[in-house]
């Protein structure tokens, strides 16, 4: 189904619909890390500040692009608008386009009034690299999970999801059942999936301000020395693969 940009957040590029770019996580990750250098806590105002210079930099050079049989992320050309192929996913490998007959579910987190992460799963990807990445978190299984940062216009990705009949446990219900696929009756019958999945990201992007750090709380002594009251390191793998987003 074709269908034409109906607000300044869409534009066509040849036969393709293309979301645009929005900055309110990355401006939200800055703000954070300005409150966190107030605080005086530069051990978390500098991840997280790197965290936000991220999040610009992947809004400002990944699209979200639909044409007639796929969802597809594209990357721009420097200075340009002119798309380009994203590469192969860092996660799973192939390419980051997904036919629309494979998806199984989609979601926001955690809401899409106020998101954060955007949520889908497919079966386009051989099942046997299903519980690779994120899709180790996932114990509903039936396809591969993918998590990227809310870095378009959240509300036209949803009008654009809906538009193809994608279907979705809590956005697209009346979709959800595909006769040709049995998994997605099984998931169709379960509760709580996608939302159990997108808590456990979430506090990976949480952890990801402390990734590869130490934090040791120093408190006074009597003789007015400092010493360690408790440090706590933190090592997170596959974070950083969860935030750029299906590596693109």
């Amino acid at each position: 189904t074709r269908v034409s940009p109906a607000t300044f957040a869409l534009a066509m590029q040849g036969k393709e619909v293309v979301v645009k770019a929005d900055y309110n996580v990355a401006l939200g990750a800055l703000a954070l890390g300005g409150a966190l250098f107030a605080a005086k806590a530069p051990l978390a105002a500098v991840p997280v500040t790197a965290l936000a210079a991220l999040f610009a930099v992947q809004a400002g050079r990944v699209r979200f692009c639909f044409d007639d049989e796929a969802f597809e992320l594209k990357t721009t050309s420097a200075g340009t608008e002119a798309l380009g192929d994203s590469g192969e996913n860092i996660v799973v490998g192939g390419a980051n386009r997904w036919d629309y007959k494979t998806f199984v579910n989609y979601d926001y987190f955690p809401s899409k009034e106020f998101p954060i992460l955007v949520y889908f799963k497919e079966t386009q990807t051989p099942q046997e690299k299903w519980g690779e990445g994120p899709g180790g978190m996932d114990k509903k299984g039936g396809g591969q999970v993918h998590f990227f940062p809310a870095i378009c216009n959240v509300e036209d990705l949803d009008n654009m999801f809906r538009s193809k009949n994608l279907p979705s446990e809590r956005h697209n219900k009346h979709k959800h059942k595909h006769s040709h696929t049995r998994e997605r009756e099984r998931l169709a019958a379960g509760e709580g999936g996608a939302q159990h999945v997108c808590v456990c990201v979430c506090a990976c992007v949480c952890m990801y301000v402390c990734a590869r750090l130490s934090y040791c709380q120093l408190v006074p002594v009597a003789s007015g020395t400092l010493r360690v009251k408790k440090c706590i390191s933190l090592s997170l793998s596959q974070c950083l693969c969860l935030v750029v987003g299906c590596g693109a």
